[in-house]
């Protein structure tokens, strides 16, 4: 928006000024946005604006509106009124869809409300409004508070605390993995060449070469720069690693002496690593360390093998003996072992032969590491029909089946978790080729309605039976994080028991369940991409009222996943007895916040109001101060409340959140199933316990799922065919299990907007009518507005154009304004209901509809 001069006619500084209320991105209210803000080509285009650009000042930032003292107290005032006697219950009567419930015209007021929406919120108390979406679920849960709305908790943006603070754990601990790695890799090659200049060599020529590969293609991948090669192999290594590097295909090599399948599209760094360049090197190495298997047993069929076959691969079990002799004599076995441990607490038992245990089978037998045959024989009679395993993560041959996977080693192993084993049972490999969907995840992770949106390729009974499965293998007592987490997302997907807003037993909340369980089960993988085994087929302002989302075993589970962290912690790589120290305390903030919200669903359930202390409590949900350099205009400067202290690093609560991963490799199909998480957007509820039906509003996730052939590992922003959106990845579109329940993406036609001191002036190339500007301020009160009767369609080269006089609103007579420390906004009011935002952001000018 162009101010051609100021407003000083309603006491305001228009789009320049910050506070502690004023966001640095703003709500999307359409899905036809660009990076920059601006609108894309797209046929229906969005509100285009511009802004003035403001002039230099010193910001004064003002004290803070959600200090760090004050959420403290507000803790502790929760914790100590829970040890009191329990306060009665407070009656209740179920929301007639008809009635208008308290708050209602709050949410209008400040986002619209068109009749689609209108109609879903009467029909099941519940909508979400998929074209008010947010980067990030701290930026929803900071614009709640800065609007001044009534505060929904949902169980989404819980699981999104714990799944940012899970992954900055990961981060941080890996990273100095990554050095610790590269020395051990080092050691052991210098080992190996020191064996191979010694007068009597310990192991055979042959596989001291697959060794110098094996070990040359790890350093090359972790280090980059020239192919890593102490016996005259840089051209094999340098093909793999170049390989590994494009990720693009599943190629048949030759490698250890035999023909084998690798997929190297895994080696595409995803998940976690993808946004911290300086780990993709580490990323790509550990998949060779964790995937790259040796086959010790062939039984069904050799492992990774072209073609059906189940000869032998002596060269090749005798390289994996010669790998973990090499850990012993270059004193690595206790590095080896942590790293090991670190991944065992992230995410459970692995399958394969541990090189620990092939260099005790090399003690005990007294093997000769100079005969392949004979050391190959002796090995594979000491493993006789133990180490079985239940999931193939390989690319293998189709004719092997679960029962007959080969016994294999690498040097650390994937983890085989639960929800693994249950996708197994899920997709058979003797059935026609079947790629597990978004809904059907949802289901095994808890929520029943995804058993009605079973892909046409799957069984209902087999997914049933895959659940089934997965509950037979978790345990409250797994002592993995993975396990824990399973746990908890599988709690978040369950219907609460007790006093419970009748919107809760509806088909449509049901629906929103499958979503949130698609979420968590996103997250954990997204966390744990390099860890776990992917299964393969063959071939500061006042809220006036909150309500926590009364799913107890959400909190429950969080507070075991915390417990178990904390046990944990000590096995974690760490950098200095201060390092330790801080994670202690993420996770003490973590527990600390958690037992609070506990604390209030309990009384929900029991039928009992917000308590005046437990509302103080929640209205302290989010705040920030965004930073006024440069590039850094868009990052967070300053940060408070109970939300952003639920994270380990506070700034995550912010981090933007539309992320994908895959989960599951069809060879026979040549797909990769993705599952991700769009933008949170705004789900409006309907909360009829605890008192009188009122409205309160949520950040609520938008999971997805996509099936995309198996060539890159990525799911990148593009459009879909039939989908008119520039990004499928921020704004998904509605899905079946979604329909219930989320409203429709919006459409609006393209305008500009330009504003003088009592006017404003609005273009177009389209027919509009029934348009209303208004002025707000940074809560979102209406502090003028001016009424468009019609805008006709421009019939040449220029837009037409209309010019209204913008009134001021008046409360008893005086005019409406904001304090001279806010930032006044626009926002558009469509005849059809809907209402769209314009922010001025930047010190460039520029303002967008985002």
């Amino acid at each position: 928006m162009r101010a051609k001069a100021s407003l000083s006619a309603f006491g305001l500084f228009a789009f320049v000024v910050f506070t502690s209320c004023t966001p640095a991105l703003a709500p999307s209210t359409s899905p036809h946005v660009t990076d920059a803000g601006l609108a894309d080509a797209a046929p229906n285009r969005p509100v285009a604006v511009t802004v003035p650009s403001p002039e230099p000042k010193e910001w004064d930032l003002g004290p803070e509106e959600v200090p760090e003292a004050g959420v403290t107290k507000a803790l502790d005032e929760v914790a100590r009124e829970a040890k009191g006697a329990p306060r009665s219950p407070v009656p209740s009567a179920p929301w007639d869809g008809k009635a208008k419930p308290k708050y209602l015209d709050l949410v209008v007021e400040r986002y619209g409300m068109t009749n689609t929406e209108r109609t879903l919120l009467q029909k099941n108390g519940m909508v979400v409004l998929s074209r008010v979406n947010f980067p990030s679920y701290g930026y929803a849960m900071h614009e709640i508070h800065r609007q001044e709305l009534p505060l929904y908790v949902t169980v989404d943006s819980v699981l999104e605390a714990i799944f940012r603070s899970h992954e900055d754990l990961i981060v941080r601990a890996e990273g100095r993995l990554a050095t610790r790695l590269g020395e051990v890799l080092e050691r052991l090659h210098k080992e190996l060449v020191a064996d191979t200049k010694s007068k009597v060599p310990r192991y055979a020529p042959e596989v001291a070469k697959d060794a110098d590969v094996y070990l040359g293609v790890a350093r090359s991948l972790l280090e980059g720069g020239d192919p890593k090669s102490e016996l005259g192999q840089e051209k094999a290594v340098e093909q793999l690693v170049s390989a590994a590097t494009a990720a693009t295909a599943v190629d048949t090599v030759d490698l250890f002496g035999r023909s084998r399948k690798i997929d190297f599209t895994f080696y595409e760094p995803r998940g976690v690593y993808l946004d911290h360049q300086e780990l993709h090197t580490y990323f790509r190495a550990m998949v060779w360390l964790t995937r790259l298997e040796m086959n010790l047993v062939s039984r069904g069929s050799r492992s990774s093998a072209p073609t059906l076959t189940t000869e032998e691969t002596p060269r090749e079990a005798t390289l994996a003996l010669v790998l973990a002799d090499l850990v012993e004599r270059a004193g690595a076995t206790t590095d080896v072992a942590r790293v090991d441990r670190y991944q065992r607490v992230l995410a459970g038992k692995r399958e394969d032969v541990p090189l620990s245990e092939l260099a005790k089978i090399t003690k005990l037998r007294s093997i000769s590491l100079r005969d392949p045959a004979l050391a190959s024989a002796t090995l594979r009679a000491e493993i006789g029909s133990s180490y079985k395993r239940t999931v193939n993560h390989h690319v293998m041959p189709y004719g092997t089946n679960e029962g007959s996977l080969p016994a294999i080693a690498t040097f650390f192993g994937v983890a085989i978790t639960a929800d693994a084993r249950s996708l197994v049972t899920l997709a058979p490999s003797s059935l026609p080729p079947h790629v597990p969907r978004g809904p059907e995840l949802g289901y095994l992770f808890g929520a029943d309605a995804g058993a009605r949106y079973v892909d046409p390729t799957g069984s209902f009974a087999l997914l049933k039976s895959a659940r089934t499965d997965l509950e037979g293998h978790l345990s409250p007592n797994d002592p993995d994080l993975h396990s824990a987490w399973t746990q908890l997302v599988r709690g978040a997907a369950e219907i609460p028991k007790g006093t419970i807003p009748s919107f809760v037993g509806k088909p449509a909340a049901a629906d929103r369940r499958i979503a949130t369980a698609m979420a968590g089960y996103a997250q954990i993988h997204h966390a744990h991409v390099l860890h776990t085994a992917q299964v393969y087929d063959f071939a500061g302002c006042t809220i006036p009222d909150a309500y926590v989302e009364p799913n107890l075993a959400t909190y429950d589970g969080t507070l075991a996943y915390t417990k178990r962290l904390e046990e944990l912690t000590a096995l974690f790589p760490v950098a200095d007895d201060d390092d330790t120290s801080a994670t202690k305390d993420a996770v003490a903030r973590l527990a600390e916040v958690t037992r609070a919200l506990q604390t209030i669903v309990r009384d929900e359930l029991a039928g009992r109001a917000v308590s005046d202390k437990q509302l103080a409590f929640l209205r302290m949900v989010a705040e920030y101060i965004p930073s006024t350099g440069g590039y850094e205009m868009y990052r967070p400067g300053r940060f408070n409340g109970w939300y952003p202290r639920m994270h380990a690093a506070r700034d995550d609560a912010f981090k933007k959140v539309p992320f994908s991963i895959d989960h599951f490799t069809s060879t026979r199909l040549g797909q990769v199933a993705f599952v991700g998480e769009g933008r949170p957007a705004l789900g409006v509820f309907v909360v009829d316990v605890g008192g009188e039906p009122r409205v309160m509003v949520g950040p609520v996730t938008r999971a997805y799922d996509r099936v995309k052939p198996l060539e890159k590992r990525r799911v990148e922003a593009d459009v879909e065919i039939g989908v008119d959106t520039s990004n499928v990845l921020d704004m998904p579109p509605i899905a079946a299990y979604e329909k219930s329940y989320v409203a429709p993406l919006a459409h609006p036609p393209t305008l500009t907007i330009s504003t003088s001191e009592e006017e404003a002036t609005i273009s177009s190339k389209v027919d509009l009518r029934g348009l209303t500007i208004e002025l707000f301020d940074e809560h979102g009160k209406t502090l003028a507005s001016g009424f468009v009767k019609d805008v006709r369609a421009s019939k040449g080269d220029s837009d037409a154009q209309v010019t209204v006089k913008l009134v001021p609103v008046t409360k008893d007579g005086v005019p409406a304004s904001s304090s001279s420390e806010g930032q006044t906004r626009a926002r558009v009011r469509f005849a059809n209901g809907e209402v769209h935002s314009i922010e001025g952001l930047s010190e460039y000018g520029q303002g967008f509809l985002p």
